[in-house]
């Protein structure tokens, strides 16, 4: 009886592990084929192989690094699902380990989606496979989407922010159209590219009525995904330059309830000027690594050259939305007050 209890009240987390465990079977699947050629005599001859996990981890391919950031990624969101279920009753803990997982989830989907692009850059520019001439994504990526489609859902529902109203969807519908608006009012920053805007105020705004997880799908899944297809520098630039770059609002999310607070807990202006600023810092470092990543594996930057293009915008854009937000604090949280999340 214990167990068929303990079987219902954490059939969500449950579904979420078995999940993980199932991804990692089929990360030595094929995850992607290419096809070669080459010439003997005057005829031409084409082969296909199939590359898994376990193939490409010994760097013959591609740098060893992607796979093992890979599996490690994995093994955090597997490691963060176990520890939620045994500290469910502390929801604070429970959703910032769920975060982390719903986080790693994220990246290894939009990897497996990029995982043809990747490889293409390593064996084709680089001619890593001899006479490289295309890749596909292989059947076992279609599987690994779909089961961590499960395993985000799952362990979404277990988190506390998984709740929205009505009320809730439109205000974060709002912000995001906001945030693409003001991604257009930019200030350019020399001829290399980059220019400050406005567009992360929004989204800080989402995480921090609504928390990280809520900040992190509005900002990293839904509004990251409409500039990609909008901006038109590619899908290979999702992952670091998207995902990650406007996921990176989530970290102000954790903070919310000493930066709004709600009538009931009332803390020091002062300390919510001081922790909006340390979490405007943090949220603008998140998205700093993220894009100099970004410069280094999808453009082909040296480290400090793609240090020094990013250091450029992306702090003096960070900068500028949490300077708006310290000055109007003091009407958000009044307005928080009055119309508190749900």
């Amino acid at each position: 009886m214990k167990f068929k209890e303990f079987l219902k009240n954490n059939i969500a987390y449950l579904i979420a592990i078995v999940m993980n465990l199932a991804i990692v079977g089929f990360l030595f699947g094929p995850l992607l084929t290419y096809e070669t050629k080459y010439y003997v005599g005057e005829e031409k001859i084409k082969e296909y192989y199939s590359a898994s996990i376990i193939k490409l981890l010994n760097g013959s391919i591609t740098p060893s690094w992607i796979f093992i950031v890979l599996l490690v990624l994995i093994s955090i969101s597997f490691i963060a699902l176990i520890v939620a279920l045994f500290v469910k009753n502390h929801k604070k803990a429970n959703d910032a380990l769920v975060a982390v997982a719903l986080i790693d989830l994220a990246l290894l989907v939009a990897y497996t989606i990029l995982a043809k692009e990747i490889f293409s850059y390593f064996a084709g520019d680089m001619e890593m496979v001899a006479n490289f001439n295309g890749a596909q994504v292989g059947w076992s990526a279609g599987v690994i989407i779909f089961l961590t489609s499960i395993e985000f859902f799952a362990a979404i529902s277990v988190s506390s922010y998984s709740k929205q109203s009505v009320q809730g969807l439109a205000e974060d519908a709002m912000l995001i159209a906001a945030a693409f608006i003001l991604n257009f009012i930019k200030i350019p920053l020399g001829a290399t590219g980059g220019s400050i805007n406005f567009q992360m105020l929004p989204l800080m705004l989402i995480a921090l009525r609504r928390g990280p997880v809520t900040g992190f799908i509005c900002g990293g899944f839904i509004y990251g995904l409409i500039t990609c297809l909008t901006d038109g520098y590619g899908f290979a630039t999702y992952p670091f330059d998207y995902l990650i770059a406007f996921g990176s609002v989530a970290v102000m999310g954790f903070f919310n309830k000493f930066i709004l607070p709600t009538e009931e807990k009332k803390y020091p202006l002062w300390l919510s000027e001081i922790l909006i600023f340390i979490a405007g810092l943090l949220s603008t470092f998140v998205r700093f690594i993220g894009g100099t990543t970004s410069s280094m594996v999808i453009y082909g930057y040296q480290f400090v050259p793609a240090l020094s293009y990013n250091a450029l915008y992306i702090p003096l854009s960070g900068v500028a939305a949490v300077v708006v937000l310290m000055i109007i604090l003091p009407v958000l949280q009044k307005l928080n007050r009055k119309y508190p999340t749900k």
